[in-house]
């Protein structure tokens, strides 16, 4: 797989996401992909490791990010072989009023296999995570 195969493949990933199809996602990546996220679970609902239909199921279950969030690309970087791609994103969650209470620089390490998605490493700031909860009222972890 090329280098802009890969940046092509990992870019429609964020415009999926963006678009709140979370479940079409899952097309790009293989049956045994996982998603990492950084964070201890008590505390960050979607810390650990899951496969990616159960991350994807866990980003559903919180409301106000299945249909508030916003994800900008800042920058990516793909090794010539096309296997591994680097990149950097703002997470922002978009409120009724229009606001953003919600923003987060998140680093995402992808790995690819035979034209899909084997792996995401994703790597927050729990501080905005552990802030936005606490004015939500909502808990922390699962």
């Amino acid at each position: 797989m090329s280098a802009a195969t890969t940046e092509a493949l990992v870019l429609k990933l964020i415009a999926i996401l963006n678009e709140h199809k979370f479940l079409d996602a899952l097309s790009l990546a293989t049956p045994s992909a996982t998603w990492w996220n950084s964070g201890v679970k008590e505390q960050n609902p979607l810390a650990g490791t899951r496969s990616s239909e159960e991350r994807m199921k866990a980003i559903l279950a919180i409301p106000d990010v299945r249909d508030g969030i916003v994800i900008e690309v800042i920058s990516i970087v793909v090794d010539e072989k096309g296997e591994k791609a680097a990149m950097e994103v703002l997470a922002k969650i978009k409120e009724s009023d229009g606001s953003y209470q919600y923003r987060n620089e998140i680093f995402m390490a992808f790995e690819v296999k035979e034209g899909k998605i084997d792996s995401v490493r994703e790597f927050m700031d729990y501080y905005p995570v552990e802030k936005y909860l606490k004015g939500k009222n909502a808990p922390a972890g699962e």
